[in-house]
């Protein structure tokens, strides 16, 4: 959520919490017994893009 310090608040639940900058990070992070938390930041217009493409696809296989 916008606005809101998502580690932050994991930690004040008492949750481990990890800011994920690279694909290697989100790997190792993937092998952590949990819980935990982890951000994972993208590029919000690529992000956009993807999720467009996938939705396209879908239409295309669930019409075909």
């Amino acid at each position: 959520p916008r606005g809101v310090d998502v580690l932050g608040l994991a930690v004040a639940c008492g949750v481990e919490a990890i800011d994920v900058t690279t694909r290697a990070e989100l790997v190792e992070a993937l092998d952590r017994a949990g819980p935990w938390v982890a951000r994972v930041r993208s590029d919000r217009r690529a992000n956009v893009h993807d999720h467009r493409r996938l939705d396209d696809a879908v239409i295309r296989a669930l019409e075909s």
